[in-house]
């Protein structure tokens, strides 16, 4: 196997994925969503410390919202990504 093959030193490496998501920008979707909860959280523990039911609420089921598909996203590209690995050996 040539240099070009396969760029990652599999006898010396103990993160063979590391960076991932900057290289295989399929997974950037996922690192906004969470960016977006996160910022959500923010919201919500604004909007709850005025008292403002209503935007607590609405907040609130964002947060949840984006952070589920942000991780599910997540997950579901390091999987189709350690699957593919697996099939190149």
């Amino acid at each position: 196997m040539t240099e070009t093959d396969n760029p990652v030193d599999q006898e010396r490496t103990t993160q063979p994925r590391a960076g991932m998501v900057f290289k295989d920008r399929r997974e950037l979707p996922g690192l906004a969503m969470l960016v977006m909860a996160a910022l959500a959280l923010v919201a919500f523990a604004s909007a709850a410390a005025q008292a403002s039911a209503g935007w607590a609420l609405a907040f609130g089921i964002a947060v949840l919202v984006l952070a589920v598909g942000g991780v599910t996203w997540m997950f579901a590209g390091r999987n189709r990504t350690a699957h593919a690995a697996h099939h190149r050996r």
